[in-house]
C-alpha cells in the first residue's frame, strides 16, 4: 500500500513518496494510497447492479468521473483499488492524480 494518513499521522496534510518493494498478491505494485487515480469511467451509482462483471466500461456519459485507490488523506478502508468515489473532472484536487499506462500489446 502507498502513503495514507495511518502511515504517519503527523504528516496527514503532506503528500510524500513511499517506495513499494513488493507486489500485491495479484502482482500489482502501488495500486492504492498516495493519490486517488482518475479512471476513464463516468460515475453512475447503479451501473454495477446490472453492468458487466468483467472489465466494466461504465456509462458512456455523465457529470462525475471515477477515481480509485484512495489518497494520503484517507484511512486504510479507502486505500484499496476496489474503492471508487466520484468527483467533477473540471476541478483540480490535491488528492487525485493519474497512472500512466499502456497495453502490453502496444509494446
Amino acid at each position: 500500500m502507498g502513503w495514507y494518513n495511518g502511515v504517519n499521522p503527523a504528516r496527514v496534510s503532506a503528500p510524500d513518496t513511499l517506495t513499494v518493494n513488493a507486489p500485491s498478491p495479484v502482482g500489482a505494485y502501488d495500486m492504492s494510497g498516495n493519490v486517488w487515480e482518475w479512471c476513464h469511467d463516468w460515475y453512475d451509482e447503479t451501473y454495477y447492479q446490472g453492468g458487466a462483471m468483467t472489465n466494466p466500461l461504465g456509462p458512456s456519459t455523465g457529470t462525475y468521473r471515477v477515481p480509485r485507490g484512495g489518497s494520503w488523506e484517507d484511512n486504510n478502508r479507502g486505500n484499496r483499488s476496489a474503492c471508487r468515489v466520484w468527483f467533477q473532472p473540471a476541478y483540480g484536487y490535491n488528492t487525485i492524480g493519474f497512472r500512466v499506462a499502456m497495453s502490453v500489446s502496444s509494446r
